[in-house]
Protein backbone atom coordinates (compact mmCIF):
# COMPACT_ATOMS: atom_id res chain seq x y z
CA UNK A 1 0.00 0.00 0.00
CA UNK A 2 1.78 3.28 -1.02
CA UNK A 3 1.94 6.08 1.02
CA UNK A 4 0.11 9.73 0.30
CA UNK A 5 2.08 12.72 -0.20
CA UNK A 6 1.35 14.07 3.57
CA UNK A 7 2.00 10.49 4.92
CA UNK A 8 5.38 11.04 3.43
CA UNK A 9 5.69 14.26 4.49
CA UNK A 10 4.66 13.75 8.12
CA UNK A 11 7.62 10.82 7.72
CA UNK A 12 10.18 13.53 6.49
CA UNK A 13 9.36 15.94 9.87
CA UNK A 14 9.85 12.76 12.39
CA UNK A 15 13.05 11.66 10.41
CA UNK A 16 14.41 15.38 10.68
CA UNK A 17 13.86 15.18 14.34
CA UNK A 18 10.66 17.53 14.23
CA UNK A 19 7.81 16.89 16.11
CA UNK A 20 4.86 14.52 15.14
CA UNK A 21 2.45 15.51 12.74
CA UNK A 22 -1.29 13.94 11.96
CA UNK A 23 -2.27 14.37 8.38
CA UNK A 24 -5.04 17.14 9.54
CA UNK A 25 -2.30 18.84 10.42
CA UNK A 26 -0.46 19.47 6.67
CA UNK A 27 -3.78 18.23 4.20
CA UNK A 28 -5.07 22.05 4.39
CA UNK A 29 -5.42 23.28 0.52
CA UNK A 30 -4.73 22.24 -2.95
CA UNK A 31 -1.67 24.22 -3.41
CA UNK A 32 -0.70 22.73 0.03
CA UNK A 33 -0.99 19.01 -1.84
CA UNK A 34 1.21 20.51 -4.50
CA UNK A 35 4.11 21.74 -2.06
CA UNK A 36 4.03 18.39 -0.82
CA UNK A 37 4.18 16.16 -3.86
CA UNK A 38 7.03 18.07 -4.30
CA UNK A 39 8.71 17.72 -1.43
CA UNK A 40 8.27 13.64 -1.58
CA UNK A 41 9.73 13.79 -4.94
CA UNK A 42 12.44 15.16 -3.74
CA UNK A 43 12.74 13.29 -0.75
CA UNK A 44 12.59 10.12 -2.69
CA UNK A 45 15.41 10.80 -5.18
CA UNK A 46 18.61 9.47 -3.66
CA UNK A 47 20.39 11.91 -5.15
CA UNK A 48 18.68 14.49 -3.44
CA UNK A 49 18.57 12.95 -0.20
CA UNK A 50 22.49 12.25 -0.07
CA UNK A 51 22.65 16.27 -0.77
CA UNK A 52 19.66 16.84 1.94
CA UNK A 53 21.92 14.90 4.31
CA UNK A 54 25.16 17.38 4.34
CA UNK A 55 23.00 20.06 4.24
CA UNK A 56 19.97 19.40 6.50
CA UNK A 57 21.59 18.97 10.24
CA UNK A 58 20.47 15.66 12.16
CA UNK A 59 18.15 15.21 14.77
CA UNK A 60 20.77 16.80 17.31
CA UNK A 61 21.53 19.47 16.01
CA UNK A 62 18.10 20.15 14.73
CA UNK A 63 17.05 20.02 18.33
CA UNK A 64 20.06 22.35 19.05
CA UNK A 65 18.49 25.19 16.61
CA UNK A 66 15.67 24.97 17.64
CA UNK A 67 16.10 25.22 21.33
CA UNK A 68 18.71 27.75 20.27
CA UNK A 69 16.40 30.19 18.21
CA UNK A 70 13.56 29.34 21.12
CA UNK A 71 15.94 30.47 23.72
CA UNK A 72 16.69 33.35 21.65
CA UNK A 73 13.00 34.09 20.96
CA UNK A 74 12.12 33.28 24.64
CA UNK A 75 15.26 35.58 25.84
CA UNK A 76 13.24 38.43 23.43
CA UNK A 77 9.77 37.76 25.12
CA UNK A 78 11.43 38.09 28.42
CA UNK A 79 12.91 41.55 27.93
CA UNK A 80 10.14 42.79 26.69
CA UNK A 81 8.06 41.47 29.34
CA UNK A 82 10.74 43.63 31.56
CA UNK A 83 10.32 46.38 29.81
CA UNK A 84 7.03 46.43 30.11
CA UNK A 85 6.65 45.52 33.98
CA UNK A 86 9.32 48.19 34.58
CA UNK A 87 7.21 50.48 32.66
CA UNK A 88 4.08 48.73 34.34
CA UNK A 89 6.12 49.12 37.69
CA UNK A 90 7.11 53.08 37.03
CA UNK A 91 2.95 53.48 36.40
CA UNK A 92 2.40 52.00 39.78
CA UNK A 93 5.01 53.93 41.17
CA UNK A 94 3.39 56.98 39.89
CA UNK A 95 -0.04 56.00 40.83
CA UNK A 96 1.20 54.72 44.06
CA UNK A 97 2.34 57.99 44.77
CA UNK A 98 -0.84 59.61 43.50
CA UNK A 99 -2.70 57.23 46.30
CA UNK A 100 -0.31 57.96 49.04
CA UNK A 101 -1.11 62.23 48.31
CA UNK A 102 -4.79 61.50 48.22
CA UNK A 103 -4.36 59.20 51.04
CA UNK A 104 -2.51 62.19 52.98
CA UNK A 105 -5.09 64.45 51.63
CA UNK A 106 -7.93 62.46 52.80
CA UNK A 107 -6.32 61.67 56.16
CA UNK A 108 -5.94 65.79 56.40
CA UNK A 109 -9.50 66.42 55.33
CA UNK A 110 -10.66 63.41 57.31
CA UNK A 111 -8.94 64.73 61.31
CA UNK A 112 -10.28 68.50 59.76
CA UNK A 113 -13.48 66.85 59.67
CA UNK A 114 -13.33 65.39 63.27
CA UNK A 115 -11.84 68.49 64.55
CA UNK A 116 -15.06 70.37 62.49
CA UNK A 117 -17.84 67.73 64.06
CA UNK A 118 -15.92 68.32 67.65
CA UNK A 119 -16.51 72.17 67.42
CA UNK A 120 -19.90 71.37 65.92
CA UNK A 121 -20.83 68.99 68.41
CA UNK A 122 -19.64 71.26 71.43
CA UNK A 123 -21.22 74.41 70.16
CA UNK A 124 -24.25 72.23 69.73
CA UNK A 125 -24.41 70.83 73.29
CA UNK A 126 -23.48 74.45 74.49
CA UNK A 127 -26.66 75.71 72.72
CA UNK A 128 -28.43 72.81 73.75
CA UNK A 129 -27.72 73.70 77.68
CA UNK A 130 -28.57 77.53 76.91
CA UNK A 131 -31.82 75.86 75.28
CA UNK A 132 -33.00 74.13 78.28
CA UNK A 133 -31.63 77.05 80.57
CA UNK A 134 -33.52 79.64 78.20
CA UNK A 135 -36.68 76.40 78.61
CA UNK A 136 -36.91 76.37 82.37
CA UNK A 137 -36.54 80.07 82.61
CA UNK A 138 -39.26 80.65 80.01
CA UNK A 139 -41.50 78.15 81.99
CA UNK A 140 -40.53 79.44 84.98
CA UNK A 141 -41.64 82.76 84.05
CA UNK A 142 -44.68 81.79 82.34
CA UNK A 143 -45.81 80.34 85.94
CA UNK A 144 -44.87 82.82 87.80
CA UNK A 145 -47.06 85.37 85.55
CA UNK A 146 -50.28 82.52 85.24
CA UNK A 147 -49.66 83.05 89.23
CA UNK A 148 -49.68 86.86 89.46
CA UNK A 149 -52.62 86.28 86.46
CA UNK A 150 -54.71 84.39 88.90
CA UNK A 151 -53.85 86.25 92.01
CA UNK A 152 -54.47 89.93 90.31
CA UNK A 153 -57.82 88.78 89.39
CA UNK A 154 -58.59 86.77 92.88
CA UNK A 155 -58.10 90.29 94.53
CA UNK A 156 -60.00 92.04 91.56
CA UNK A 157 -63.07 90.20 92.71
CA UNK A 158 -65.96 91.34 94.47
CA UNK A 159 -67.21 89.29 97.25
CA UNK A 160 -70.72 88.28 97.70
CA UNK A 161 -70.28 90.17 101.27
CA UNK A 162 -68.76 93.37 100.16
CA UNK A 163 -71.67 93.73 96.73
CA UNK A 164 -74.15 93.09 100.07
CA UNK A 165 -72.69 96.07 101.93
CA UNK A 166 -72.22 98.17 98.81
CA UNK A 167 -76.35 97.91 98.91
CA UNK A 168 -76.71 98.76 102.28
CA UNK A 169 -75.13 101.59 101.66
CA UNK A 170 -76.50 102.89 98.65
CA UNK A 171 -80.36 101.95 100.52
CA UNK A 172 -79.27 103.92 103.32
CA UNK A 173 -77.77 107.22 101.29
CA UNK A 174 -81.34 106.58 99.15
CA UNK A 175 -83.47 106.55 102.62
CA UNK A 176 -81.61 109.55 103.66
CA UNK A 177 -82.08 111.45 100.61
CA UNK A 178 -86.15 110.49 100.50
CA UNK A 179 -86.86 111.88 103.96
CA UNK A 180 -84.82 114.76 103.30
CA UNK A 181 -86.53 115.33 99.98
CA UNK A 182 -89.55 114.57 101.69
CA UNK A 183 -88.83 116.97 104.39
CA UNK A 184 -88.16 119.94 101.64
CA UNK A 185 -90.94 118.91 99.39
CA UNK A 186 -93.25 119.43 102.80
CA UNK A 187 -91.71 122.76 103.58
CA UNK A 188 -92.21 124.34 99.59
CA UNK A 189 -96.00 122.72 100.35
CA UNK A 190 -96.41 124.86 103.22
CA UNK A 191 -94.65 127.79 101.96
CA UNK A 192 -96.60 127.71 98.89
CA UNK A 193 -99.97 127.38 100.72
CA UNK A 194 -99.30 130.76 102.72
CA UNK A 195 -97.88 132.14 100.01
CA UNK A 196 -101.86 131.25 98.24
CA UNK A 197 -103.17 132.76 101.46
CA UNK A 198 -102.08 135.87 101.02
CA UNK A 199 -103.91 138.33 98.95
CA UNK A 200 -103.68 138.91 95.67
CA UNK A 201 -102.37 141.89 93.77
CA UNK A 202 -105.31 142.83 92.22
CA UNK A 203 -107.58 143.05 95.14
CA UNK A 204 -104.43 144.70 97.46
CA UNK A 205 -104.78 147.57 94.15
CA UNK A 206 -108.29 147.99 94.25
CA UNK A 207 -108.43 147.79 98.33
CA UNK A 208 -105.48 150.62 98.23
CA UNK A 209 -107.73 153.02 95.78
CA UNK A 210 -110.37 152.21 97.91
CA UNK A 211 -108.60 153.09 100.98
CA UNK A 212 -107.28 156.47 99.79
CA UNK A 213 -110.55 157.35 98.53
CA UNK A 214 -111.86 157.10 101.80
CA UNK A 215 -108.84 159.10 103.34
CA UNK A 216 -109.34 161.96 101.44
CA UNK A 217 -112.83 162.40 101.76
CA UNK A 218 -112.18 162.94 105.62
CA UNK A 219 -112.30 166.60 106.54
CA UNK A 220 -112.06 165.73 110.42
CA UNK A 221 -108.98 167.28 111.96
CA UNK A 222 -109.65 164.07 115.05
CA UNK A 223 -110.09 161.47 112.79
CA UNK A 224 -106.55 162.46 111.30
CA UNK A 225 -105.32 162.86 114.50
CA UNK A 226 -106.52 159.69 115.42
CA UNK A 227 -105.28 158.08 112.38
CA UNK A 228 -101.90 159.63 112.85
CA UNK A 229 -101.69 158.38 116.64
CA UNK A 230 -102.99 154.83 115.27
CA UNK A 231 -99.62 155.03 112.96
CA UNK A 232 -97.68 156.28 115.72
CA UNK A 233 -98.77 153.70 118.16
CA UNK A 234 -98.04 151.12 115.17
CA UNK A 235 -94.91 152.56 114.36
CA UNK A 236 -93.65 152.58 118.31
CA UNK A 237 -94.96 148.87 118.72
CA UNK A 238 -92.69 147.67 115.28
CA UNK A 239 -89.94 148.98 117.58
CA UNK A 240 -90.01 147.90 120.76
CA UNK A 241 -90.98 144.06 118.86
CA UNK A 242 -87.80 145.01 116.70
CA UNK A 243 -85.81 145.75 120.05
CA UNK A 244 -87.10 142.58 121.88
CA UNK A 245 -86.32 140.03 118.79
CA UNK A 246 -82.92 141.34 117.95
CA UNK A 247 -80.32 139.17 118.08
CA UNK A 248 -77.76 141.32 117.71
CA UNK A 249 -76.37 142.60 121.17
CA UNK A 250 -75.16 146.33 119.45
CA UNK A 251 -78.36 146.68 117.85
CA UNK A 252 -79.81 150.04 119.19
CA UNK A 253 -82.74 152.25 119.07
CA UNK A 254 -80.56 154.53 116.74
CA UNK A 255 -80.17 151.81 114.13
CA UNK A 256 -84.32 151.58 113.82
CA UNK A 257 -84.39 155.01 113.95
CA UNK A 258 -82.04 154.72 110.90
CA UNK A 259 -84.26 152.44 109.04
CA UNK A 260 -86.76 154.42 109.45
CA UNK A 261 -85.69 157.32 108.31
CA UNK A 262 -83.96 155.51 105.30
CA UNK A 263 -87.55 154.18 104.47
CA UNK A 264 -88.77 157.65 104.34
CA UNK A 265 -86.06 159.14 102.45
CA UNK A 266 -86.39 156.28 99.68
CA UNK A 267 -90.07 156.64 99.20
CA UNK A 268 -91.31 153.69 100.52
CA UNK A 269 -93.08 155.11 102.95
CA UNK A 270 -94.99 158.62 103.15
CA UNK A 271 -96.90 160.14 105.91
CA UNK A 272 -97.50 163.68 107.14
CA UNK A 273 -100.31 165.18 108.48
CA UNK A 274 -102.38 166.20 105.37
CA UNK A 275 -102.62 162.01 104.77
CA UNK A 276 -100.96 158.96 104.40
CA UNK A 277 -99.76 157.00 101.50
CA UNK A 278 -101.74 153.99 101.49
CA UNK A 279 -100.33 152.28 97.89
CA UNK A 280 -96.99 152.43 99.82
CA UNK A 281 -98.02 150.74 102.97
CA UNK A 282 -99.71 148.24 101.25
CA UNK A 283 -96.83 147.79 99.06
CA UNK A 284 -93.96 147.93 101.66
CA UNK A 285 -96.13 144.84 103.29
CA UNK A 286 -96.31 142.99 100.40
CA UNK A 287 -92.27 142.79 100.11
CA UNK A 288 -92.16 142.34 103.07
CA UNK A 289 -94.20 139.29 103.00
CA UNK A 290 -92.42 138.24 100.01
CA UNK A 291 -89.10 138.81 101.63
CA UNK A 292 -90.49 136.24 104.30
CA UNK A 293 -91.15 133.89 101.99
CA UNK A 294 -87.83 133.76 100.24
CA UNK A 295 -86.21 133.45 103.23
CA UNK A 296 -88.16 130.65 104.86
CA UNK A 297 -87.67 129.31 101.07
CA UNK A 298 -83.79 130.13 101.64
CA UNK A 299 -83.85 128.21 104.87
CA UNK A 300 -85.44 124.93 103.60
CA UNK A 301 -82.96 124.78 100.68
CA UNK A 302 -79.79 125.55 103.18
CA UNK A 303 -81.17 122.98 105.54
CA UNK A 304 -82.10 120.34 102.85
CA UNK A 305 -78.48 121.13 101.70
CA UNK A 306 -76.83 120.99 104.79
CA UNK A 307 -78.81 117.77 106.05
CA UNK A 308 -77.25 116.29 102.25
CA UNK A 309 -73.76 116.92 102.78
CA UNK A 310 -74.16 115.44 106.69
CA UNK A 311 -75.91 113.09 106.09
CA UNK A 312 -75.65 111.15 101.83
CA UNK A 313 -73.01 113.01 100.22
CA UNK A 314 -69.92 111.42 102.15
CA UNK A 315 -71.33 108.23 101.85
CA UNK A 316 -71.85 108.41 98.58
CA UNK A 317 -68.90 109.91 97.52
CA UNK A 318 -66.41 107.15 99.33
CA UNK A 319 -68.59 104.67 97.90
CA UNK A 320 -68.10 106.24 94.51
CA UNK A 321 -64.41 106.59 95.46
CA UNK A 322 -64.27 102.42 96.21
CA UNK A 323 -66.03 101.66 93.14
CA UNK A 324 -64.25 103.72 91.16
CA UNK A 325 -60.63 102.49 92.31
CA UNK A 326 -62.25 98.70 91.96
CA UNK A 327 -63.38 99.42 88.24
CA UNK A 328 -59.65 101.03 87.62
CA UNK A 329 -57.94 97.67 89.24
CA UNK A 330 -60.37 95.72 87.21
CA UNK A 331 -59.65 97.49 83.84
CA UNK A 332 -55.90 97.46 84.77
CA UNK A 333 -56.04 93.31 85.47
CA UNK A 334 -58.15 92.94 82.74
CA UNK A 335 -55.32 95.05 80.02
CA UNK A 336 -52.56 92.96 81.83
CA UNK A 337 -53.85 89.51 81.58
CA UNK A 338 -54.95 90.63 77.66
CA UNK A 339 -51.00 91.72 77.25
CA UNK A 340 -50.03 88.44 78.61
CA UNK A 341 -52.51 86.46 76.38
CA UNK A 342 -51.11 88.21 73.51
CA UNK A 343 -47.40 87.55 74.11
CA UNK A 344 -48.05 84.27 75.73
CA UNK A 345 -49.55 83.52 71.84
CA UNK A 346 -46.72 85.48 70.34
CA UNK A 347 -44.22 83.13 71.62
CA UNK A 348 -46.31 80.16 70.77
CA UNK A 349 -46.63 81.62 67.21
CA UNK A 350 -43.12 82.44 67.31
CA UNK A 351 -42.08 78.73 68.31
CA UNK A 352 -44.36 77.46 65.53
CA UNK A 353 -43.04 79.16 62.92
CA UNK A 354 -39.84 78.47 63.95
CA UNK A 355 -39.79 74.81 64.11
CA UNK A 356 -41.77 75.25 60.27
CA UNK A 357 -38.65 77.28 59.18
CA UNK A 358 -36.05 74.36 60.48
CA UNK A 359 -38.30 71.96 58.79
CA UNK A 360 -38.37 74.22 55.58
CA UNK A 361 -34.35 74.58 55.49
CA UNK A 362 -33.81 70.89 56.55
CA UNK A 363 -35.80 70.19 53.22
CA UNK A 364 -33.84 72.29 51.34
CA UNK A 365 -30.59 71.30 53.01
CA UNK A 366 -31.71 68.00 51.57
CA UNK A 367 -32.67 69.46 47.92
CA UNK A 368 -29.25 70.74 47.97
CA UNK A 369 -27.84 67.30 48.90
CA UNK A 370 -30.00 65.98 45.90
CA UNK A 371 -28.29 68.29 43.53
CA UNK A 372 -25.11 67.67 44.55
CA UNK A 373 -25.23 63.58 44.23
CA UNK A 374 -27.24 64.87 40.75
CA UNK A 375 -24.13 66.83 39.77
CA UNK A 376 -21.80 64.35 41.24
CA UNK A 377 -23.25 61.83 39.01
CA UNK A 378 -22.96 63.79 36.11
CA UNK A 379 -18.81 64.64 36.51
CA UNK A 380 -18.52 60.89 36.83
CA UNK A 381 -20.33 60.24 33.66
CA UNK A 382 -17.39 62.63 32.28
CA UNK A 383 -14.91 60.94 34.04
CA UNK A 384 -13.37 59.60 30.36
CA UNK A 385 -13.17 63.07 28.79
CA UNK A 386 -10.11 64.25 31.37
CA UNK A 387 -7.13 64.01 30.65
CA UNK A 388 -5.07 60.91 31.23
CA UNK A 389 -1.97 62.94 33.37
CA UNK A 390 -4.28 64.24 34.98
CA UNK A 391 -4.79 63.53 38.74
CA UNK A 392 -7.98 61.38 39.86
CA UNK A 393 -11.09 62.27 40.28
CA UNK A 394 -12.07 62.54 43.84
CA UNK A 395 -15.35 64.21 45.01
CA UNK A 396 -15.76 64.41 48.92
CA UNK A 397 -16.95 67.77 49.49
CA UNK A 398 -18.02 70.90 48.36
CA UNK A 399 -14.55 71.99 47.46
CA UNK A 400 -13.68 69.23 45.17
CA UNK A 401 -16.93 70.21 43.48
CA UNK A 402 -16.11 73.55 43.01
CA UNK A 403 -12.61 72.20 41.84
CA UNK A 404 -13.67 69.73 39.40
CA UNK A 405 -16.47 72.20 37.61
CA UNK A 406 -13.56 74.58 37.27
CA UNK A 407 -11.73 72.36 35.83
CA UNK A 408 -14.53 70.93 33.31
CA UNK A 409 -14.68 74.76 32.33
CA UNK A 410 -11.20 75.38 31.53
CA UNK A 411 -11.09 72.35 29.20
CA UNK A 412 -14.09 72.88 27.81
CA UNK A 413 -12.51 76.39 27.41
CA UNK A 414 -9.42 74.95 25.78
CA UNK A 415 -11.23 72.51 23.48
CA UNK A 416 -13.31 75.25 21.89
CA UNK A 417 -10.22 76.97 21.46
CA UNK A 418 -8.12 74.44 19.74
CA UNK A 419 -11.34 73.73 17.96
CA UNK A 420 -11.29 77.75 16.68
CA UNK A 421 -7.75 77.31 15.77
CA UNK A 422 -7.93 73.80 14.12
CA UNK A 423 -11.01 75.32 11.87
CA UNK A 424 -9.14 78.30 11.06
CA UNK A 425 -5.92 76.51 10.03
CA UNK A 426 -7.96 74.37 7.90
CA UNK A 427 -7.93 75.53 4.92
CA UNK A 428 -4.30 76.18 5.34
CA UNK A 429 -3.38 72.50 5.46
CA UNK A 430 -5.64 71.54 2.30
CA UNK A 431 -3.65 71.21 -0.28
CA UNK A 432 -4.01 73.84 -3.03
CA UNK A 433 -5.26 71.92 -5.69
CA UNK A 434 -8.22 70.94 -3.65
CA UNK A 435 -8.92 74.46 -1.84
CA UNK A 436 -10.00 76.09 -5.28
CA UNK A 437 -12.28 73.65 -5.90
CA UNK A 438 -13.62 72.99 -2.60
CA UNK A 439 -14.04 76.48 -2.34
CA UNK A 440 -16.30 76.68 -5.66
CA UNK A 441 -18.21 73.55 -4.57
CA UNK A 442 -18.91 75.02 -1.24
CA UNK A 443 -19.87 78.58 -2.71
CA UNK A 444 -22.27 76.58 -4.98
CA UNK A 445 -23.60 74.29 -2.65
CA UNK A 446 -27.28 75.31 -2.10
CA UNK A 447 -27.22 73.77 1.63
CA UNK A 448 -24.32 73.93 4.01
CA UNK A 449 -25.78 71.50 6.52
CA UNK A 450 -26.03 69.08 4.33
CA UNK A 451 -23.81 66.40 3.48
CA UNK A 452 -21.31 66.45 2.28
CA UNK A 453 -20.51 69.29 4.21
CA UNK A 454 -22.49 68.39 7.26
CA UNK A 455 -20.18 66.59 9.96
CA UNK A 456 -20.89 62.65 10.72
CA UNK A 457 -23.74 61.19 12.76
CA UNK A 458 -20.90 60.25 15.15
CA UNK A 459 -19.59 64.07 15.43
CA UNK A 460 -23.76 65.45 15.66
CA UNK A 461 -24.67 62.78 18.56
CA UNK A 462 -21.06 63.58 20.60
CA UNK A 463 -22.16 67.47 19.98
CA UNK A 464 -25.70 66.60 21.17
CA UNK A 465 -24.58 64.66 24.09
CA UNK A 466 -22.20 67.15 25.28
CA UNK A 467 -24.11 70.37 24.83
CA UNK A 468 -26.92 68.44 26.74
CA UNK A 469 -23.63 67.68 29.52
CA UNK A 470 -23.01 71.12 29.35
CA UNK A 471 -26.50 72.71 29.88
CA UNK A 472 -27.50 70.44 32.80
CA UNK A 473 -23.90 71.04 34.74
CA UNK A 474 -24.44 74.76 33.96
CA UNK A 475 -27.92 74.66 34.94
CA UNK A 476 -27.11 72.47 38.27
CA UNK A 477 -24.13 75.06 38.83
CA UNK A 478 -26.04 78.11 38.77
CA UNK A 479 -28.70 76.26 40.84
CA UNK A 480 -26.57 74.99 43.30
CA UNK A 481 -24.35 78.73 43.81
CA UNK A 482 -28.21 80.37 44.23
CA UNK A 483 -29.17 77.70 47.15
CA UNK A 484 -26.30 77.34 48.74
CA UNK A 485 -24.42 80.19 50.14
CA UNK A 486 -20.92 80.79 51.70
CA UNK A 487 -21.99 80.91 55.05
CA UNK A 488 -23.67 77.64 55.16
CA UNK A 489 -20.76 75.49 53.63
CA UNK A 490 -19.15 73.76 56.57
CA UNK A 491 -22.36 72.91 57.64
CA UNK A 492 -23.06 71.28 54.28
CA UNK A 493 -19.84 69.75 54.87
CA UNK A 494 -20.72 68.37 58.33
CA UNK A 495 -23.89 67.23 56.84
CA UNK A 496 -22.40 65.45 53.69
CA UNK A 497 -20.19 63.83 56.04
CA UNK A 498 -22.68 62.81 58.83
CA UNK A 499 -25.19 61.09 56.29
CA UNK A 500 -22.66 59.46 54.33
CA UNK A 501 -21.32 57.69 57.80
CA UNK A 502 -24.85 57.03 59.13
CA UNK A 503 -25.58 55.23 55.51
CA UNK A 504 -22.56 53.34 55.88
Amino acid sequence: MSRTNAQSLCAVVQDLGGPDLTLTDVTRAKVGDDLLASIVKWETNPGRQAKADTIIPNGTEFEWSITSNYQRSRNERRREETALLQAEAGRLRVRLQHMKTVSQQMMQTRMQLEDAIQATVNVTEARQENLDELAIQVQSTLSEAVTIAHSLVDVTEVQPETIADYRSKVATATEARSRITAAFEQGMKSLESAQHALPSPEWLASEAARLSDALRMLHVKDTRDRVLDRAVEDQLQNFCEALENAQDSELTLDDILDDVFADEHDGTFTASLTGIDVSALIQRSWDLDQMALLNAREKLVDQARAALDNHVVPETIALQKELHSKVQANFEAEALVNALLEEMEDAIGDAVEASASMNEKGQEDLHDHDKSDSLKAVLKDLREYRPPDGPPLVLLDDADLDAEIVSVCERLAESRKAEHNWLADLPSLLPDIHHPLLSAVYANYPDHNAPPFSPPLEVKDLEDAARSHIKSMTESIVALQKDVGLNDRARRKLSTFIDTHISK
